[in-house]
């Protein structure tokens, strides 16, 4: 049976949303590497550069910056978003689908099938079974489709 691409993406998503809120740490400590640096050029003294080259490499240096600057607020609101998005809709579960889902999906915890199996008392494939029906949930939740099968 073919994998349906809602179920895909969705537990692509939530497989990555860890690694997004890592790189969220990440970005912003970049961002404050590169204010440190922008602050550091704008306080060299132009007085004593070499005039008549036809390049200033101060300004070039602080263009640089403020473009490395610009891309990583980019990517900083794009992952703030991602993670902001996926924690919504984790929010509107219950606690066993969650947990099911955060330790099948996100954390992908080795024997989480087994150890939730005997912690909840469901079948292996009934756990399975959830999974399938909460990536669904999620996915209806995310794309504001309304129909019940």
């Amino acid at each position: 049976m073919r994998e349906l691409t809602y179920k895909i993406i969705m537990e692509n998503d939530l497989q990555n949303l860890n690694a997004w809120k890592f790189a969220i740490s990440q970005i912003q400590s970049e961002l404050e590497t590169l204010d440190a640096e922008f602050s550091s050029i704008k306080a060299m003294n132009f007085d004593k550069m070499p005039v008549g080259s036809g390049e200033n490499v101060q300004e070039e240096k602080l263009v640089s910056v403020i473009a490395r600057k610009d891309q990583k607020e980019s990517e900083l609101k794009f992952n703030k978003m991602r993670v902001a998005d996926l924690e919504r809709l984790l929010d509107q579960l219950d606690d066993d689908e969650r947990r099911i889902i955060e330790r099948m999906v996100v954390s992908k915890e080795k024997n989480a099938t087994a150890d939730l199996s005997e912690e909840t008392g469901y079948e292996i494939a009934q756990l399975y079974r959830i999974k399938n029906r909460v990536l669904m949930k999620l996915a209806r939740l995310r794309h504001g489709a309304s129909f019940h099968p």
